[in-house]
């Protein structure tokens, strides 16, 4: 029945992602929804195969601004040319305090060593972070992370110079750090914010590029299935992120998703689809940047404490973008978006934090 209920959740979700490009506006049958949830689920259970209902879609115009969806430029395979040398570092890890990484030279990655997977490692099987709220904005660096990176760095051909986005419209580079694009960005640094450039000037082809991982209306279930992989880059039966970690080979990806979600749905679900999600990122060696959500669309902030499990169970960061949202009017978030969507104050509060994560991420990595 668990197996059922989830399978029936994974086909709704990708139905709402078809129906309500809920992104880009305020259109919500969340009745509808739930009524072919039933259906779906009674189908499975006798057999039948459920038929989908003719839909009429009224979209309401909104005033407010919302992020327009990009043309996503065709993308050329990366090559491996060059990468830095691997450092001797400090991290904090979860269980080794203070642990020292001691790391041989960096070597080019050949085309044998690419077809190997990373092992994901358990940090903390059973992990607790109802405490989430009072954890930094900011991340530390795990031994486990920087193991991540340079495993996909130095034998999978990931690149250490680039990372990627997974998520909705919220996630596109004119909504989140493509202000940090050097040809196109319009970003002004403080002197005391400076040192910043070093990772803006390091991850400089990163900020404006579009993932094939980002789509509007995306959820953590539909971002692991086929059905929204862009054909001109994916290949066949190719999931979105599959598609994103082969193409473009980010060694770091922010994960941004969890807006998304029918306030009807367990969020053990949640858990489950993050957890896989997270490790077939891993698994091809690119270290996942899992980031809390200033929405609380399915009640009490679950899906922000299920990622920091998530981030805890793992021993990767936590990008905890939640903690400034609060700092905010109405708690980032636009009342003329049901409350659901960031405002346009929220996109760039967000996106300055997240390019301080990466600078740390960086400097921990001996990056720059």
């Amino acid at each position: 029945m668990e197996k059922l209920r989830k399978e029936a959740v994974f086909f709704i979700m990708s139905l709402a992602v078809l129906f309500c490009s809920s992104c880009n506006s305020g259109f919500r049958e969340e009745k509808r929804i739930e009524a072919e949830i039933s259906t779906f689920v009674a189908s499975r259970q006798n057999g039948s195969i459920p038929t989908i209902p003719a839909t009429t879609i009224i979209l309401t115009a909104t005033e407010t601004a919302i992020p327009a969806i990009p043309t996503v430029p065709r993308v050329t395979p990366w090559i491996a040319t060059h990468v830095p040398e691997q450092p001797v570092v400090h991290f904090t890890d979860a269980i080794e305090k203070s642990a020292i990484v001691q790391n041989a030279p960096l070597q080019q990655s050949t085309s044998q060593e690419i077809d190997q997977k990373y092992t994901p490692i358990i940090v903390d099987a059973n992990p607790s972070a109802s405490d989430w709220r009072n954890w930094p904005v900011v991340p530390q660096l795990s031994k486990t992370a920087a193991d991540i990176f340079w495993f996909g760095v130095n034998h999978m051909g990931t690149r250490a110079n680039y990372f990627s986005k997974v998520g909705d419209c919220q996630s596109y580079s004119n909504v989140f750090l493509g202000n940090y694009d050097q040809i196109a960005g319009y970003y002004e640094l403080s002197d005391d914010e400076l040192y910043l450039e070093d990772a803006i000037h390091f991850f400089s082809k990163a900020f404006g590029a579009e993932s094939l991982a980002v789509n509007n209306g995306m959820s953590v279930a539909s971002v692991l299935t086929s059905t929204w992989a862009d054909p001109s880059f994916c290949n066949p039966y190719e999931s979105m992120i599959q598609c994103e970690l082969r193409v473009n080979k980010p060694s770091i990806i922010f994960v941004n998703l969890g807006t998304n979600w029918n306030v009807d749905w367990e969020t053990s679900i949640y858990y489950d689809y993050l957890d896989e999600l997270v490790y077939t990122i891993i698994e091809n060696g690119t270290l996942p940047i899992l980031s809390s959500k200033a929405d609380d669309v399915e009640g009490g902030h679950e899906i922000n404490e299920i990622t920091a499990q998530i981030s805890k169970k793992y021993g990767i960061p936590f990008f905890n973008f939640w903690s400034e949202a609060q700092k905010l009017e109405n708690g980032g978030l636009d009342p003329q978006r049901e409350n659901i969507y960031l405002s346009m104050e929220a996109w760039k509060i967000r996106s300055y934090w997240a390019l301080k994560t990466l600078h740390h991420v960086g400097i921990s990595l001996g990056l720059f």
